[in-house]
């Protein structure tokens, strides 16, 4: 239930912002799918960014909270940013070894002959 009767009282506004450029090499690729989420609402605004790139990958991750007390109407607004913020499949890149790649085999080989 997300109906609230009270007010919810923060310490402060609060702002998050987060840029990594993530390189990997050839032997690896990124399974992470491209994301652009934006939400711009009475309490705030959140966006995240993946993108890939040629030997990587760009994510951003920005929130903006501009109030600090978050009044019982506002709070599914406060709520539907908070659940794109913390949501896990936007908190992470998930990178694979590339089937194939002189790593792989030189793996696959230890593993089978023990060497």
């Amino acid at each position: 239930n997300t109906k609230r009767q009270f007010p919810l009282t923060l310490k402060s506004t609060a702002r998050g912002q987060y840029n990594y450029v993530i390189t990997i090499s050839e032997e690896f690729s990124v399974v992470t799918p491209e994301t652009n989420i934006s939400l711009k609402n009475n309490v705030g605004s959140v966006q995240i960014k993946i993108c890939k790139t040629e030997r990587g990958t760009v994510y951003k991750r920005e929130i903006n909270i501009d109030k600090n007390i978050i009044l019982p109407d506002e709070y599914d607004d406060f709520r539907n940013l908070m659940l794109i913020w913390y949501d896990n499949k936007y908190r992470q890149v998930i990178i694979k070894e590339v089937v194939g790649s002189r790593r792989c085999r030189d793996t696959v080989h230890r593993v089978c002959t023990g060497s």
